[in-house]
C-alpha cells in the first residue's frame, strides 16, 4: 500500500493535489486500502499502455524482463532530458536510475546464464552514450581488451556436470574480465594470448567466439607437462569449518611419497616423464566462512597464500598451486585453471577413498588438458554428432573421466607429449594398409598412436590399444583383446571414446575383437581389426568415397545490433556458408524472415547458391513501423531447402527502436541556481549541450532577451555584467537545439 502511495505521488497530479489538501492524511490511507487493489490495476494498466512491450520474438523470462526495464529506461530517459525545473530532474532522475539498476541485474543474470540472449537484449554502445551521464557507469558498452587468459574448469563430479569459466585481464587498464563466449570456445588454455571484442557489464564481457576473439598465441599442453612439476599443497581451515580430513603428512603421501600417489602415478603414466614434487604446509585458517570459497575463491587464495609466504614458503619457486579445503558445500569437487605456470587448483578433501582421483583428475586440468568422455551414437559406432549423445565423464578408464585411476588415453597421452615421434603414425584422409600397434602402458620404439584425419568435424581418429599393465591392470579382456579408439582435435579439447560395439551401452567391451570393422561412411573410412597379441594389434585402414552428408548451414548477421528510429529502416548482412560434406552437391538456401509481427522485410537477393565450403551473403532490411514503440526488437533471418530439410538454420540480430523527440541534454555549469550577484564585478554564464545528432544551435538569454547567439558548439560561456543587472530576480535561460530539430531549454534564477 505505500509503494501504490508513494508511485501514485509521482506519477499522477490529481492525487498529488488531493493528498496536499489539510487534514486529508489522516483519511487518505483509509480510502486507499480499500481501493489498493484496483488503484494497483489502474497503474499498471496505465504503465502497459505508457510503455509497451517490445516484440515477443525474445521469450524468455529473463530476457522479457530486460526488455520492459530498455523500454521503460528509455522513456524516463527522454522525460529527464525533457524536465523543466531542477525537481522534475531530480525526480525522473531518481525514477531513472532505480530502473536501470534493476537493468543491470536482470543483464548481469542473463548474461551469466545465456550470453547469447544478453547480446541480443543489449543496446547498440551509440545509443548507449546518448543517454543521460548518470546512468552510464550501469549501462553496457562495447569493449576491446587485449591481455592473457584465464581457463577455470570446475569439476561437480557427483552431477558428472562441469563449468569452464574464462578471465582476461587487459593489458590496458589492468582490469580482470571474465568473459562469456555466446558460440562456445574448445580447446583454450590458461597463457593464451587473446584479443576480445563484446559488451562489457561491470566486469563481465559477452562475445560471440567466431567472431569476437583472436587467439594471438596458444600455450600447447605437452610442453607444460614434461619434467618435474614442483608442487606445493595448502591445506586451508575457515573460520567455521576446522575440520583437518587428513593430516599434514598424510597430504604428503598422497600427493607425493606414497606407492599410489599422484606423483606415482603420472611417473608411470608418462614413461617417467612426468612427475610431481613440493611441500606440504600446515592446515592454515584464513579469515574466511568456508562458503566464500565457493562464490570468492581468489579470496581464500589470497589469503592462504599470505599465510604460506608469512610461514617460509616461497611461492615463486613452485609452478603448481593446490589448495585442499574441508568440503565446503560448493558442488563441485574441485576445480583448476586449465594450464597456466603457474597452475592453481582447489581440492575438496572429502573424507572419503576417492580424493586422490580427484587430485589426480584436477592436476590432469593443471597440465593443460579436458575431460575423458564419450560419445555414444545408438547402434553406430559413429554418425553424424546430432545423432549421437556426449557423456562428459564418460570415460571410466582415464584420470580425467570419472574417478579412475587408469592410465591415460591414448589421445591423452599425446596431448600431454609423452609418446616420442617413433610413436605416432600420422596418415592422410586417403591413408590405407596394414598397421600394428603397441600398448601404450609401457615405453616402447614402436607405433603406439594411429592418427587419421576426421574431416566432417575438423577432429581426428586416434587409435591405440590398451593390456593390462601397471595402472590398468584392472581392465577387462574385452577391453584388452582389441584397438581402442578415440576421437578428439589436434592437441586439446575433450577426448570422446567411441563404443566399437554399440547397441549395448556398455563401455567395458568397447574395443574392436578380431575380424570386426568400424566403418565411418561420411568420410569414406574404415578399420578392421585382423588379430591382436600382448605386444599389439594388427588393424588394416582402407580408404572410399565418402557419402554425401548434408548439414545445417552457418548464418551470421552483421551488425548483430543497430538503431534506428519509428519508420526508418535497418540493413544487415546476412552470410551463409554451405557445411555439407564435399562429395555433396552445391546446394540452393533461400532467405526468409522472422521479423516483428508487421514489420516488413527484404532480402537482396532472395536466395544464395553455394558448393559444399564455399559462402555467400545478401543484404537483408526491415522496415519499421512509424507507430513503434521505443524497445528493443529481434530480427531473425532464416535459411531454408526445398530440396534438403537438412539445410535449415535461423540467427538473430537485434534493433533497438529509439525515436529521437527530444532535444539535447543541456548543463548550465555557472552560475548555481539561486545564485547571488553581488557587486559590480561580472559572473561567468557557462553552459554545455549534447546530443548524438549533433548541435545545430545554442542560445544564452536572460529574462527573455538574448544575451548571446552561442552557434552550433556544444559549450558557450558568456560574460554577465552584474551593473547592468537591476535588483531583484532574474532568470537566465539556455536553449539548445540539435541536427533533427528538437530544441531543449533550462533555466536557473539568480538575483541581485
Amino acid at each position: 500500500m505505500e509503494d501504490t502511495h508513494k508511485r501514485l505521488l509521482k506519477e499522477h497530479a490529481w492525487y498529488k493535489a488531493w493528498h496536499s489538501v489539510q487534514h486529508i492524511s489522516a483519511i487518505h490511507f483509509m480510502l486507499l486500502a480499500g481501493a489498493t487493489a484496483w488503484m494497483g490495476q489502474f497503474v499498471l494498466r496505465q504503465v502497459a499502455l505508457d510503455m509497451p512491450l517490445q516484440a515477443a520474438v525474445i521469450t524468455s523470462e529473463s530476457t522479457s524482463s530486460v526488455g520492459q526495464l530498455t523500454a521503460q529506461m528509455l522513456k524516463l530517459s527522454k522525460d529527464y532530458i525533457a524536465a523543466q525545473t531542477p525537481e522534475e530532474e531530480a525526480a525522473m532522475l531518481s525514477q531513472l536510475t532505480s530502473v536501470v539498476s534493476e537493468r543491470k541485474a536482470a543483464l548481469v543474470e542473463l548474461m551469466e546464464q545465456n550470453p547469447k540472449q544478453f547480446l541480443l537484449a543489449t543496446i547498440p554502445p551509440g545509443l548507449a552514450r546518448r543517454l543521460p551521464d548518470s546512468i552510464q557507469p550501469l549501462l553496457e558498452d562495447a569493449v576491446d581488451l587485449s591481455g592473457e587468459l584465464t581457463v577455470i574448469h570446475r569439476d561437480y563430479e557427483k552431477e558428472k556436470h562441469a563449468e569452464f569459466q574464462y578471465q582476461v585481464k587487459d593489458e590496458a587498464s589492468g582490469k580482470v574480465y571474465t568473459v562469456h563466449f555466446a558460440d562456445g570456445v574448445t580447446g583454450a588454455t590458461t597463457g593464451a594470448r587473446v584479443k576480445v571484442h563484446g559488451v562489457a557489464l561491470a566486469q563481465d564481457v559477452a562475445v560471440a567466439y567466431a567472431g569476437g576473439t583472436t587467439f594471438q598465441t596458444q600455450v600447447a599442453g605437452a610442453a607444460a607437462a614434461i619434467g618435474v612439476q614442483k608442487t606445493i599443497v595448502i591445506p586451508v581451515n575457515f573460520t567455521d569449518k576446522s575440520n583437518q580430513p587428513y593430516s599434514q603428512t598424510q597430504i604428503a603421501g598422497i600427493f607425493f611419497t606414497d606407492v599410489n600417489s599422484l606423483n606415482m602415478h603420472y611417473q608411470n603414466d608418462s614413461y617417467g616423464q612426468t612427475s610431481f614434487s613440493g611441500d606440504v604446509t600446515p592446515w592454515f585458517t584464513v579469515p574466511y566462512a568456508a562458503s566464500t570459497v565457493c562464490s570468492n575463491d581468489y579470496a581464500v587464495r589470497s589469503a592462504a597464500d599470505q599465510a604460506a609466504t608469512n610461514a617460509g614458503y616461497v611461492l615463486s619457486n613452485y609452478t603448481r598451486k593446490v589448495y585442499v579445503v574441508p568440503d565446503a558445500g560448493c558442488g563441485w569437487g574441485g576445480f583448476s585453471t586449465v594450464g597456466g605456470s603457474p597452475s592453481y587448483s582447489v581440492v575438496n578433501a572429502y573424507n572419503q577413498p576417492y580424493f586422490v582421483q580427484v587430485v589426480e583428475h584436477e592436476l590432469g586440468h593443471a597440465l593443460g588438458q579436458n575431460h575423458a568422455s564419450t560419445r555414444a551414437c545408438g547402434s553406430k559406432a559413429i554418425d553424424v554428432y546430432s545423432n549421437c549423445s556426449f557423456s562428459e565423464y564418460g570415460d571410466n578408464f582415464d584420470p580425467l573421466g570419472y574417478y579412475s585411476s587408469n592410465d591415460s588415453n591414448s589421445a591423452h597421452k599425446f596431448f600431454f607429449g609423452w609418446f616420442a615421434a617413433a610413436n605416432v603414425l600420422k596418415l592422410g584422409a586417403n591413408a590405407s594398409g596394414t598397421y600394428t600397434i603397441a600398448p601404450i602402458e609401457g615405453k616402447s620404439s614402436s607405433v603406439q598412436l594411429i592418427q587419421i584425419p576426421k574431416p566432417n568435424t575438423n577432429e581426428y581418429y586416434y587409435i591405440g590399444y590398451r593390456q593390462p599393465i601397471g595402472n590398468d591392470t584392472n581392465l577387462s579382456s574385452t577391453l584388452t583383446s582389441g584397438a581402442s579408439i578415440h576421437v578428439a582435435g589436434a592437441g586439446s579439447g575433450n577426448t570422446a571414446w567411441l563404443d566399437l560395439t554399440p547397441g549395448d551401452s556398455n563401455y567395458t567391451n568397447a574395443a574392436l575383437t578380431d575380424g570386426a570393422t568400424f566403418t565411418d561412411s561420411i568420410n569414406g573410412l574404415s578399420i578392421t581389426q585382423v588379430s591382436h597379441t600382448a605386444a599389439g594389434v594388427t588393424v588394416t585402414i582402407a580408404s572410399s568415397q565418402p557419402a554425401c552428408t548434408p548439414a545445417a548451414p552457418t548464418l551470421s548477421i552483421t551488425p548483430s545490433s543497430q538503431t534506428a528510429g519509428a519508420g526508418a529502416s535497418a540493413s544487415y548482412t546476412v552470410s551463409v556458408v554451405n557445411k555439407d560434406s564435399s562429395t555433396c552437391p552445391s546446394s540452393t538456401f533461400s532467405l526468409t524472415s522472422a521479423a516483428p509481427a508487421g514489420w516488413p522485410a527484404t532480402f537482396s537477393p532472395a536466395s544464395i547458391s553455394l558448393t559444399p565450403g564455399a559462402s555467400g551473403s545478401a543484404s537483408y532490411t526491415v522496415q519499421v513501423p512509424a507507430n513503434t514503440a521505443d524497445g528493443v526488437y529481434t530480427t531473425s533471418p532464416q535459411v531454408a531447402d526445398a530440396q534438403v530439410s537438412a539445410h535449415s538454420t535461423s540467427g538473430a540480430a537485434s534493433l533497438t527502436v529509439f525515436t529521437d523527440t527530444v532535444g539535447p541534454l543541456i548543463s548550465i555549469t555557472s552560475p548555481s541556481n539561486g545564485a547571488k550577484l553581488k557587486g559590480n564585478g561580472n559572473t561567468n554564464v557557462a553552459a554545455s549541450a549534447s546530443d548524438s545528432s549533433g548541435i545545430s544551435a545554442m542560445v544564452i538569454s536572460m529574462d527573455g532577451s538574448v544575451l548571446k547567439n552561442c552557434g552550433a558548439v556544444s559549450s558557450c560561456s558568456y560574460s554577465l555584467s552584474n551593473k547592468s543587472v537591476s535588483t531583484g530576480s532574474h532568470t537566465i535561460t539556455v536553449s539548445a537545439t540539435d541536427k533533427l530539430t528538437n530544441t531543449t531549454t533550462k533555466s536557473i534564477t539568480v538575483t541581485k
